[in-house]
């Protein structure tokens, strides 16, 4: 097996704390936006939130590298 690097560690861990998280928070819960209050459960709300922050985080870190060019 390969030596893993310290933020391959953080990010091992990191992601089992945002699965415990998720798993202890699987209830329905009303959302509100706009008109809408559909109800969805709250782990699509914490994974579509971690994908957007992901996400964002590509564009900027992608934006940055270009403008260093």
């Amino acid at each position: 097996m390969k030596n893993l690097t310290t933020g391959q560690y953080i990010n091992i861990a990191l992601i089992l704390l945002v699965l415990v998280f998720i798993g202890q928070n699987t209830q329905t819960v009303e959302v509100k936006f706009l008109f809408f209050k559909p109800e969805i459960p709250l782990i699509v709300i914490i994974l579509a939130s971690l994908l957007f922050g992901y996400v964002t985080a590509l564009i900027m870190r992608r934006g940055k590298t270009q403008q260093e060019e």
